[in-house]
């Protein structure tokens, strides 16, 4: 029963905002044009991204509402590491080759093109899985990149009222790795049509995530990259860089930060935030703005605890801001203070015991011997 309860969770963690998505969006992405203002689109962005979660029973969750041009439904193969899971979860091998599909159907009278990526999934600004943006700059700790091994056709075309399968080949190096990777597959509908002027347009995209298992099952583990501040607009940003490094997902995870005056132990900010998720092998800024008034010139200390499951990290670091009252320049002085990676507290307290225990035995022998050496 615990198998299945573990099973269950890793299904809602990676896909439960997914669904929210679908849910309130309806299956459908605004696409902006004309005059609508760039920074604006990046704001409304994350709540009107199309991500469609697919079961095996069905084409694809609320897939067939009325106005989907297109569907889509994945064959799950023998190997899925969790007969469970709704996507493709596989457990490979150094070396393995395998052939995928993906079922389209399209629901309209006229041939359709779509296009097709692969992507590595990655942590976003918010905290939150992403699985169909490239990211700038791979992260340091990825063995490898998803898209180097699952390839697929950039476009495809589907008949009016057909179906056609996506082929997917999976090519994994010689070379070995411990836990999961994580990836996208997108496919988006393409037009040949000029965008609508000063309009909204909709763009249909599905989403099917690839999870890559090889090795052992490992745990996540989360470092801290230091801390960056820039002042914009009025305001104080300070942004962590925290690092998955291993091939796990975290669960459910918890940042509690707080922000110290070094030279009056005032606390100028004390926050909470949740229901985080980083993906294996991924990075991501934790920003924390504040108002530029509330800062001057001198030291702070930056505390972040973070939890996961029985996990927990914690880093602590000293930040000196240089400059008038303006602080129109900073400089930055770490100190690794603290730092703490927390399992389970039993079997510390164990090892203690264990230890004071063969110290008290060692110097009671030793002891007895001076006693009967000089007796």
């Amino acid at each position: 029963m615990t198998e299945n309860m573990e099973e269950r969770n890793i299904n809602t963690i990676i896909h439960n905002q997914l669904i929210n998505s679908c849910k309130r969006q309806k299956l459908l992405e605004f696409y902006f044009t004309g005059s609508v203002k760039e920074s604006m689109v990046w704001q409304l962005l994350p709540a009107l991204i199309l991500i469609t979660v697919l079961t095996s029973s069905s084409i694809v969750v609320e897939g067939n509402q009325q106005g989907t041009s297109f569907s889509i439904r994945p064959i799950l193969p023998e190997n899925q590491e969790r007969e469970s899971s709704t996507f493709f979860d596989l457990r490979v091998e150094p070396g393995h080759e395998q052939s995928l599909e993906i079922q389209v159907l399209n629901h309209t009278n006229e041939t359709i093109k779509i296009a097709v990526s692969v992507y590595t999934a990655t942590t976003n600004v918010n905290g939150f899985p992403e699985y169909q943006l490239k990211s700038e700059k791979p992260d340091s700790t990825l063995p490898f990149l998803v898209e180097d091994i699952v390839t697929v056709p950039p476009y495809i075309e589907v008949s009016p009222y057909g179906t056609y399968c996506l082929p997917i080949q999976v090519r994994l190096p010689e070379v070995s790795y411990e836990g999961v990777l994580a990836g996208g597959i997108e496919m988006k509908l393409t037009t040949d049509k000029e965008p609508i002027s000063r309009g909204i347009r909709n763009v249909y995209s599905f989403v099917t995530v690839i999870l890559l298992h090889q090795g052992v099952e490992v745990e996540p583990k989360i470092i801290s990259n230091g801390t960056e501040v820039a002042f914009i607009n009025g305001e104080c940003v300070f942004a962590t860089n925290f690092q998955n490094t291993k091939g796990a997902f975290t669960k459910a995870l918890e940042i509690q930060s707080t922000i110290v005056n070094e030279e009056n132990n005032e606390v100028i900010y004390s926050d909470k935030v949740g229901d985080m998720q980083m993906v294996p092998h991924s990075n991501f800024d934790y920003k924390i703005q504040l108002d530029e008034g509330m800062l001057s010139r001198g030291i702070y200390i930056i505390h972040h605890s973070l939890k996961s499951g029985e996990m927990k990290w914690s880093f602590r670091e000293h930040i000196e801001l240089i400059g008038e009252t303006d602080l129109i320049g900073h400089s930055i002085f770490r100190e690794e203070v603290f730092y703490l990676e927390q399992k389970n507290d039993k079997w510390f307290i164990l090892g203690f015991i264990m230890i004071i225990n063969i110290v008290f035995v060692g110097f009671w022998i030793n002891q007895s011997r001076n006693h009967e050496s000089f007796g």
